[in-house]
């Protein structure tokens, strides 16, 4: 069984109906993320009242894997970036990028200063320096830095909670695999 297709049976939050604030589906088609990895629906379907898209980027298709959310007016309301573990350790800097990437895509841009924090957290990761400070400064209880600690392991997962949106960083296992799960919810 393939990356993307575990995702499907994945349990997805719960959404209430509220205000879209969020880019459309058609403006990410066209956004530096897809360009820049170029991720190529590989499956599309109804998810309840939402449209699902499952994307991969096409070097990778097997161990990354970009689920997006869409309500009846084209609006993205949720997003999941899976990235296996192998994967991410043998392509670290690749993967750093596209765990910013995948931030900066979905941060809405009213409230952008406390994602790019994260983005900038995660980007930060490909230095010794940052890593050291993350294990010598566990006590350091900001958002950017639980999001870099979630993400590389050291805590099982963190969120940022704004009045738009919701982003998680979180560990997983599924089907004996190791995998960190980023998540948007739009408001």
């Amino acid at each position: 069984m393939q990356l993307r297709d575990r995702v499907e049976s994945s349990p997805q939050p719960q959404r209430l109906d509220r205000i879209d604030t969020g880019q459309t589906y058609a403006q990410l088609m066209d956004s530096s993320l897809f360009r820049t990895f170029q991720f190529k629906e590989r499956q599309r379907g109804a998810n309840g009242a939402l449209q699902r898209h499952v994307l991969s980027p096409s070097p990778f298709e097997d161990a990354v894997t970009l689920t997006v959310d869409t309500n009846s007016a084209g609006r993205i309301v949720a997003a999941s970036l899976l990235v296996g573990k192998p994967w991410f350790a043998n392509h670290l800097r690749t993967g750093l990028d596209l765990a910013k990437c995948f931030v900066n895509a979905f941060a809405p841009l009213t409230e952008l200063a406390p994602y790019q924090s994260v983005s900038d957290a995660l980007w930060n990761l490909r230095t010794p320096h940052f890593l050291n400070t993350l294990v010598d400064h566990a006590s350091d209880e900001s958002d950017p830095s639980q999001c870099a600690r979630a993400f590389v392991g050291l805590l099982r997962s963190a969120q940022v909670r704004t009045e738009l949106a919701r982003l998680s960083i979180e560990n997983v296992a599924r089907e004996n695999q190791r995998l960190t799960q980023i998540a948007f919810e739009l408001h």
